[in-house]
């Protein structure tokens, strides 16, 4: 299923990470309808860049420009922290698009992908997240080559999290279609013990940029 970016609202694990590590100018790639932008004005020179424009930018037009991820309109270090919410996998050049992200950024960036790992559990039942079946989605990151990719481009990771956890239940009760038979009741209560094990769909890297 497509995310409506439109309606994307702010996600507290990002939103939290962003106010903890940024500095006090912001940039946010990819910024959607800009609901980091529009959170955060008041607290931070927050601007944001997507490749197409939002209706909600009409609230503060001056904090937003039109922008691909890989050419940005700003000279070097413009800004202390670049952020970019689930942008990378949508690239042709991924490792364009973070070089002109670290060229920007004076201080860090702050990124999050989709997390591509995929469970045993899931595996064995032949079953996908949403995002593996995106079109709009050409790359898939796993936490190892997120972070191998930050460190080939110069970075120094100073934190990587498994954020937004899920629970698979729904969905396996779902495919399995249980009954409740004493059987169906038996199996349902031992697939529930996977509810104590947090699955995480997203994975999310603070990079220091070095610029030497």
């Amino acid at each position: 299923m497509k995310t409506d970016y439109s309606v994307r609202k702010c996600n507290p694990y990002r939103l939290n990470t962003l106010i903890e590590h940024s500095g006090d100018s912001i940039l946010d790639v990819g910024c959607g309808s800009g609901a980091y932008v529009h959170k955060l004005r008041d607290q931070k020179n927050i601007q944001g860049v997507d490749y197409q424009e939002f209706d909600s930018w009409k609230e503060a037009p001056e904090l937003f420009k039109v922008s691909l991820a890989n050419k940005l309109p700003f000279e070097d270090n413009s800004f202390d922290t670049v952020s970019c919410f689930e942008v990378l996998e949508h690239l042709e050049d991924p490792t364009g698009a973070l070089r002109e992200l670290k060229r920007v950024a004076s201080k860090n960036v702050i990124l999050s992908v989709p997390d591509c790992t995929w469970p045993d559990f899931l595996k064995k039942g032949n079953l996908l997240f949403s995002h593996y079946s995106d079109r709009t989605h050409v790359n898939f990151f796993t936490p190892k080559t997120l972070r191998e990719l930050f460190e080939q481009e110069g970075f120094k990771v100073v934190e990587q999290k498994a954020i937004n956890p899920v629970n698979p239940m729904p969905l396996i009760e779902n495919y399995f279609k249980f009954s409740n038979n004493l059987l169906d009741r038996i199996l349902k209560k031992r697939l529930k013990r996977l509810e104590k094990n947090e699955i995480f769909i997203t994975t999310m890297i603070v990079a220091e940029v070095s610029k030497s």
